[in-house]
């Protein structure tokens, strides 16, 4: 019986540490903080969760920043990164879906936080924005020494296959219109007969009949 007990405990535990993460109304948490202070606040909630809740979390912390203050999402993408520098990409993608318009700064700020998780920032956001994916990837490895060769390459990469898409696109051959199959030739007839066949019966009296 107590060894039962005991499991009904840390089972019950578990699951009101869940609830409680569930529970938490990120966007009352967040405007209840004064602007400048949103990013430490953000970085805060995404640091207190286990690594098994960071994504959910960070997800869902960023999107709330999104909607309350969106031209504030480099600055809480930066501190997020720099507290916990595992949750920069999710944060980086999320806030750069958000506000693609953004991106090249959010990426740049999350990179100069989190030096570290540059190239896997820069592939998260890039990811995110297929469009932007090349300017992405630059503009991280001007700020990302570290990473500056990996991801130029990346980026030319990206180059290469867009140029050869677009010549492979130009040289296409057009053919020339063509009778293909099925195709059924008329029939031939004598020339002169008035008809397309030489086959059937002439009635009697040829063709002269007799005016009315």
């Amino acid at each position: 019986m107590k060894k039962i007990a005991i499991l009904l405990t840390v089972a019950l535990g578990l699951t009101l540490s869940v609830s409680a993460a569930d529970a938490v109304n990120y966007k009352q948490v967040l405007s209840a903080v004064p602007a400048l202070e949103m990013p430490v606040k953000a970085a805060s909630l995404v640091a207190a969760v286990s690594a098994q809740e960071r994504e959910i979390v960070t997800s869902a912390v960023v999107n709330t920043a999104a909607s309350l203050r969106p031209t504030a999402l480099p600055a809480v993408v930066s501190e997020i990164a720099k507290t916990t520098p595992e949750a920069a990409p999710t944060a980086a993608a999320v806030a750069a879906a958000a506000q693609p318009k953004l991106a090249k700064t959010i990426s740049t700020a999350a990179a100069t936080a989190a030096p570290a998780q540059a190239v896997a920032i820069a592939e998260a956001v890039a990811k995110a924005l297929p469009a932007q994916a090349q300017d992405i990837l630059l503009a991280v490895a001007r700020v990302a020494p570290d990473s500056a060769k990996q991801l130029t390459a990346q980026a030319q990469q990206i180059s290469s296959a867009s140029t050869t898409t677009a010549a492979a696109t130009e040289t296409a051959p057009i053919r020339p219109p063509s009778v293909g199959l099925p195709y059924n030739p008329l029939p031939g007839g004598p020339i002169g007969t008035g008809s397309v066949t030489n086959s059937g019966e002439v009635p009697p009296g040829g063709r002269d009949y007799q005016t009315p």
